[in-house]
């Protein structure tokens, strides 16, 4: 099922919500970890930390982490959403993209993005390729071209790494 904050079952169409699940092979609890079991388990629901929307047909589409959302222009934007779009320019190889700060300290877009190689990022182009294909809202406010994203051993993108990037730059 998917809930709001608030945790009551969301039943329209195309509203995100957060990804509880239930069933025989659930796991009881996490051994001597009360905390992690108070924080993961709600009765027989366990909170998967996922985020989806589930359209009118049933179909059901990840969104991301509930960590790794950005409530920009305080609409929810999921970061997976923005970086499908962003590697369909021919120039970016791959894409991360986490919450920022701008000069107001409103939450916003960044986008980490890798180029293919022997291509260049052109941030006009970027922006261009955005504004035709999602809301504004949802476009990245800063782009960022580095080398290589920062990965875990078993390939995942180290999302926090490059939120801490950005905290420490703008720190005095």
């Amino acid at each position: 099922r998917l809930v709001d904050e608030a945790g009551h079952e969301v039943v329209d169409a195309d509203t995100p919500g957060y990804l509880e699940v239930r069933g025989p092979s659930l796991a009881t609890g996490y051994w001597c970890h009360t905390d992690a079991n108070r924080a993961a388990f709600r009765g027989e629901w366990l909170i998967t930390g996922d985020v989806y929307r589930r359209s009118a047909d049933g179909c059901w589409t990840f969104l991301g982490r509930n960590s790794d959302m950005i409530k920009a222009g305080g609409i929810w934007v999921s970061p997976a959403e923005v970086e499908s779009v962003l590697v369909e320019h021919p120039a970016v190889l791959e894409a991360a993209v986490v919450g920022g700060h701008d000069l107001h300290g409103l939450e916003v877009t960044v986008a980490f993005l890798v180029p293919r190689a022997g291509d260049r990022i052109d941030p006009a182009a970027i922006e261009a390729h955005c504004r035709e294909r999602m809301a504004a809202f949802k476009r990245p406010r800063r782009i960022e071209v580095v080398d290589l994203l920062p990965r875990t051993p078993t390939g995942k993108i180290r999302r926090f790494a490059l939120r801490e990037q950005l905290a420490a730059r703008s720190s005095p």
